[in-house]
């Protein structure tokens, strides 16, 4: 049987309120894995205990590009410590979208990213 994983966007409420402890009634619901949508201040170490203590795999992360902009360097090190295989940018806007030179910007940024 195939593992299945829970998007955490889907029960965002529940996060934003108790992170961690969501994570417990996650894996008790008998989800194998999760795909994160934030980390709620959590610092790489506190979520990789608390996935491991609830036999939980990390899916991937949606994060924003503004944060990826900011430190890449440094989500690529927090999304490594969690385990997580994947960095998804789940939204662009603004000045990245809208017309063709737009969008060739867009494209290399993100050319540059996952090269990373």
């Amino acid at each position: 049987m195939e593992k299945i994983g829970l998007q955490l966007y889907s029960v965002k409420e529940l996060t934003e309120k108790d992170f961690f402890g969501t994570l417990a009634e996650v894996a008790k619901a008998g989800y194998d894995g999760v795909e994160f949508a934030g980390y709620f201040n959590a610092t790489s170490k506190e979520l990789r205990k608390a996935l491991d203590a609830n036999g939980l795999k990390a899916c991937g992360s949606h994060i924003g590009i503004d944060l990826l902009n900011k430190d890449l360097d440094g989500l690529i090190a927090y999304s490594q410590e969690i385990g997580s295989p994947y960095i998804i940018c789940p939204w662009v806007g603004g000045d990245m979208v809208g017309s063709t030179d737009a969008w060739k910007r867009t494209g290399d940024r993100f050319e540059t990213i996952g090269r990373k």
